[in-house]
């Protein structure tokens, strides 16, 4: 999947989300449904992607310059860990970065795949539930070393925003995880069962 196919795709899941919110009575949260479900979504390709890669191909890198398989499931725990930290707004602390300790050591795939479910933890426990009201309620994000080992400015945003962040972060690297997946040979979560393609990944 290009990154123009993946872009459309990923248009027409935020378009489809947002038209049958519309459906729903104000009552319904539709904002909160829509935004949630499509965070959850994306999350679940992520994860299921960080998954289809073998174990001996997570240091493999397209070009000197690029970051490694297993370097992009490192970046998105990090990124994951301080966006769900600012929307469940529990103050908890940002564990150190798993990306810039996988770049000094890299890491197997059994210990990046749990830093990647263990990043979710506060998303999965804090959104079910929300509603719309929640959707505007200002959250902090960033300051401190939280992303690639840099220091992210602190800012205030709605929790909309930090969730469509969340939503354009995690595309935009698993659109790299299928890339990566394509050129090792396997088929990415997103392409199971489309015609043509096989559901085995290995």
């Amino acid at each position: 999947m290009n990154h123009l196919t993946f872009t459309r795709h990923l248009t027409t899941a935020l378009l489809v989300a947002f038209s049958f919110a519309t459906l729903a009575s104000a009552n319904d949260s539709p904002l909160a449904k829509a935004l949630t479900g499509v965070v959850q979504n994306f999350t679940q390709f992520a994860v299921e992607g960080a998954k289809a890669m073998p174990a001996s191909d997570y240091d493999f890198r397209p070009a000197a310059d690029a970051r490694s398989f297993g370097e992009i499931v490192a970046h998105l725990a990090d990124a994951n860990a301080a966006l769900c930290s600012a929307a469940a707004g529990d103050g908890e602390p940002i564990a150190p970065s798993i990306e810039k300790e996988t770049r000094q050591t890299p890491k197997s795939k059994e210990s990046l795949l749990a830093a990647l479910e263990s990043s979710l933890a506060r998303c999965r426990a804090s959104l079910p539930g929300m509603d719309d009201a929640a959707m505007s309620r200002l959250v902090r994000f960033g300051g401190g070393d939280l992303i690639d080992g840099r220091a992210v400015p602190p800012r205030e945003m709605p929790l909309a925003s930090v969730l469509t962040l969340f939503t354009a972060h995690t595309s935009l690297h698993y659109g790299n995880m299928t890339t990566y997946l394509r050129i090792k040979g396997h088929v990415p979560p997103s392409s199971r069962g489309i015609a043509g393609e096989a559901t085995s990944q290995n």
